[in-house]
This record gives structure tokens, C-alpha cells and sequence, in this order.
């Protein structure tokens, strides 16, 4: 039998209203045969829990404000020596952890990102066909991203494709009248430096709040290979995440994954669901957000020609 032991390294978009109205599964994983859930609990606590066969552990937070919604950078890690400990944000908890006092938790920086805003022009009438497409496009990936359910980020998989990665992809088509400056701001953090085996990690590209040290502009490869979903030996980009959803889990064809990064991505999606959603969803819905942000200079000037 193999040892109880683990630890995931995941982050949460923490959902409005927080703390939740009722309690929320946010978090499914499983790490060499081990259960793992997070539960955000009506309290304003979070439960951390881990099974496997006839043993289990789980540790919960003392109450947690979150006055700006801090994106979570989370480590979990259970069995050994140590116990149960969870990471959030830099700050330890232990299983016989004792707090008098709310637990105070806020982004590092206060700053907004606001990589997270919507697109809002009015288009004009009769313009060209690609033109019309693109505009069209970037608000319907808005609209699915908004809506994160399973069906909606496949769609969006396919808005993404069409943008980015066709053969002639409709953002060069488009640009190659405008000339526009297309970068995709994205935020970069910090490498933890929480030593632990991490058997998952996922990067948020858009969170609400960053350091300005952290935001980055990306040109379009620089963009399509930043790693955004990560197994313990694998790194998955931007593009890796968009081909799998659009060309094998259904976005425009449902299909065999091919060998490579789409067989290991939905390996992947089998064993870990932030947001109890696959991890290659999950991340196409925050990664989109830098998406709209890069192409709204271009919509921007289409529309005021």
C-alpha cells in the first residue's frame, strides 16, 4: 500500500459574495490515489480535506476576511511527520493551529489589475466580414467566460482558436489594415517558495490584483507559450490549453486527444477540478480575460474609424 502522503499547489479566484451564502465544493484532486477537496464554508472558513482507502485527514481555517477577494495562492500537503498544513497566501496553518481572531487575508497589493473589465463599444454598421467577425467573436467569448460553465468555455475555446490559432488566424487578418500594437497584459508572480512535491499547480494570468512588478505585456507567442496549467513534471501553455478544448474536447471537434499535450492534458482533467471544473477549462476561463484586454486597443479603433 502507498504511503498517505501528498501535497497540490493550486490557486483560487476566490467567488463573490465572500464569505458564500451556503457551502461550496470549490476544489476536486486527486494525487496518487488520494482524495482532496477544499470546501468554502458559509462561516467564512475554508476546509481543506484527503482520503484514500480507510485513511483521511482534513484541516480547517479559523474565520477568514477577505476584504478585496484575494486571488489564493494555496499549498496543501498531508501526511508525514508534520501532519496536515496548508499554506494560503504565505500564511501556515497546522492542524492544532489555535486563533483567537479572524484571520485577516488580502492581496498583496491593493492595486487593480483590471484585467478583469468588459468590453463595452458600440460597432459600427457594415463593416468588412472579418472585421464584423472579430468584434462579434470577442464578445462571445465575453459573454461564455462570464457564464464558466462547461458548455460556455468550450465555446470560448473556439472563439479562441479562431482569434489566435488558425492557419491565417483573424487577429493577423484583421491587423494587417490597423497596424495596432496587439500585447496581452498578463500577471507573472512570484515562483513560491514553499518547498513541497506539487502534483498540480494552476497559473492565473488575470487575477484581480497584482503588483506592478508582476504584470507583464506579452507579444502573441510570448503569450501562446506561458505555461498556465502544470503536473508535477509537465507544463501546459496557453496554446497547449486552447488546442485541447477546441480540437479534442469538443469546442469545434470532438476527438481522440492526440499522443503529447493533449492526451497528457486530459489525463490531467481527469484528476484535478479547481472550481469543479477540468483544469484546462478552468484556466482558458481566466486566461481569456488577458485575451480581451490585448485585442480591445484594435476593437477600440476599428470601431472609431
Amino acid at each position: 500500500m502507498s504511503e498517505f502522503k501528498g501535497s497540490v499547489h493550486f490557486e483560487l479566484t476566490i467567488p463573490e459574495p465572500w464569505p458564500p451564502r451556503e457551502d461550496i465544493y470549490f476544489y476536486k484532486g486527486s494525487f496518487e490515489g488520494s482524495s482532496v477537496k477544499v470546501l468554502l464554508r458559509s462561516d467564512a472558513t475554508l476546509e481543506f480535506s484527503c482520503s484514500k482507502n480507510d485513511s483521511s485527514c482534513s484541516l480547517r481555517t479559523p474565520v477568514i476576511q477577505m476584504p478585496n477577494l484575494a486571488s489564493l495562492s494555496v499549498a496543501f500537503s498531508w501526511g508525514g511527520t508534520n501532519g496536515s498544513t496548508v499554506a494560503i497566501n504565505g500564511l501556515l496553518f497546522k492542524e492544532n493551529s489555535v486563533f483567537n481572531e479572524p484571520v485577516d487575508i488580502r492581496s498583496r497589493n491593493h492595486k487593480p489589475t483590471r484585467l478583469r473589465d468588459q468590453l463595452d463599444v458600440k460597432p459600427l454598421i457594415d463593416l468588412p466580414v472579418e472585421e464584423e467577425r472579430l468584434i462579434g467573436s470577442v464578445y462571445e467569448m465575453q459573454e461564455k467566460i462570464l457564464r464558466q460553465d462547461r458548455n460556455s468555455l468550450l465555446g470560448a475555446s473556439a472563439n479562441l482558436r479562431l482569434i489566435l490559432l488558425d492557419r491565417n488566424p483573424l487577429l493577423h487578418k484583421v491587423n494587417k489594415l490597423h497596424r495596432c500594437k496587439v500585447r496581452f497584459p498578463v500577471v507573472l508572480s512570484a515562483p513560491s517558495n514553499i518547498k513541497i512535491r506539487t502534483a498540480f499547480s494552476f497559473k492565473n494570468l488575470a487575477p484581480l490584483f497584482a503588483a506592478d512588478s508582476e504584470m507583464h505585456e506579452l507579444k502573441l507567442d510570448q503569450f501562446l507559450s506561458t505555461p498556465v496549467v502544470c503536473g508535477e513534471d509537465q507544463k501546459f501553455t496557453v496554446k497547449d490549453v486552447i488546442d485541447v478544448c477546441a480540437n479534442s474536447k469538443g469546442g469545434v471537434h470532438f476527438g481522440d486527444p492526440k499522443p503529447g499535450s493533449q492526451s497528457e492534458i486530459c489525463q490531467l482533467d481527469r484528476f484535478y477540478q479547481p472550481a469543479l471544473i477540468d483544469a484546462s477549462l478552468h484556466a482558458l476561463g481566466n486566461f481569456s480575460w488577458c485575451v480581451i484586454q490585448a485585442l480591445n486597443p484594435l476593437v477600440q479603433k476599428i470601431c472609431e474609424r
